[in-house]
């Protein structure tokens, strides 16, 4: 047992295998949701232009008003012991989108004065297929290098209602690792590395992602 057990007797290594594992499962499927409605409402509202746009950018506005903590928060309180980690990862998701899809847009702007796009109209292309073929290519580094800061926000939100007892605590994440460690006073019977385990994985997580966004 490297990483010791816990009052159970469960092997805090394995544990935190599978914790790492679902965190991220929940991180990148909310990521995959955010970011696919993040380039379609991006870059469609971008290209179209007019009365499209301005009604996409309002509803992006109101997404982006929105206080997505106390959001999720309640929503979790409200659903708590029924929340499974599909469905915080769909919140998420859908709670993660707004300021992504105004960068893209920006890009989308730049790129639909490009030559290139001039050309794809010229030759009898429909809007989809200009968006698809002509401007997601150019999309990709800034939608990898926003991947990376999703992710991060996105495992961050799990561990933070996790740890409050309001996702579906029967299975093993960070977060849930963190609130049965204080449910059973980890650190009062002495247990500190029930709580160093699932901490220490979070930061390596982070500076893991941060390097990964660096290069």
């Amino acid at each position: 047992h490297p990483l010791g057990t816990n009052s159970l007797g469960q092997d805090l290594f394995w544990q935190v295998t599978f914790a790492i594992r679902n965190s991220l499962i929940v991180a990148g499927t909310a990521v995959v949701i955010g970011r696919s409605i993040a380039v379609a409402l991006g870059s469609f509202a971008g290209y179209s232009g007019g009365w499209i746009d301005r009604v996409l950018s309002s509803i992006t506005d109101s997404f982006i008003v929105i206080p997505r903590l106390p959001l999720i928060i309640l929503i979790s309180f409200i659903l708590k012991g029924n929340l499974t980690f599909i469905e915080l990862a769909l919140f998420l998701g859908l709670l993660d989108w707004a300021w992504p899809s105004k960068r893209y847009r920006s890009q989308i702007l730049t790129l639909r004065e490009e030559e290139f796009t001039n050309t794809a109209v010229y030759s009898g292309m429909r809007t989809p297929a200009v968006i698809l073929r002509e401007h997601i290519p150019f999309l990709i580094p800034f939608l990898l290098a926003d991947m990376v800061s999703g992710f991060l926000w996105a495992v961050g939100m799990e561990i933070t209602l996790s740890s409050f007892g309001l996702s579906e605590l029967d299975r093993p994440s960070l977060g849930t690792m963190i609130y049965w460690a204080n449910y059973y006073q980890a650190l009062l019977t002495g247990k500190y590395w029930w709580l160093v385990a699932p901490i220490l994985s979070s930061i390596l997580i982070v500076v893991s992602f941060y390097l990964i966004s660096t290069s």
